[in-house]
């Protein structure tokens, strides 16, 4: 498995909002379940949120029937989410911060360590400014 990673960056003239990572990914079909695990989902979050040193603050879940997710940790610096396709195999996870060094190499280990059977993940690094 790899995460092909794009790094976006700002003019020096620019004020620096923060970082977002996005990661759009997909799992072998025999793994796809776990796409629909409430409790692997959040424990997912819980850890990339530890990894990158965030604070977690509160936790909203909205799961869809038959199937899937949409789960958002609210941070003290902003946020990580997570949407779920699983009879696709696929998600897209968003790692919000106003923090400019997120661990992008912590956070492909704590997905492939959740996601276990990770097929693909496309990564981009994207600094928010105006």
């Amino acid at each position: 498995m790899g995460i092909e990673l794009k790094i976006y960056s700002v003019s020096k003239q620019e004020m620096l909002l923060g970082t977002i990572v996005v990661l759009d990914g997909r799992v072998y079909a025999d793994k796809s379940a776990l796409l629909n695990n409430e409790v692997v989902l959040h424990r997912l979050l819980d850890d990339i949120t530890k990894v990158c040193g965030l604070t977690k603050v509160n936790e909203c879940t909205h799961a869809f029937q038959p199937q899937g997710y949409t789960i958002c940790h609210v941070l003290a610096e902003s946020h990580v989410s997570i949407h779920t396709w699983p009879e696709c195999g696929t998600f897209a996870l968003d790692v919000y911060s106003c923090k400019n060094d997120l661990n992008e190499a912590g956070i492909k280990r704590v997905i492939e360590r959740h996601l276990d059977g990770l097929k693909e993940c496309k990564c981009q690094k994207m600094v928010r400014a105006i």
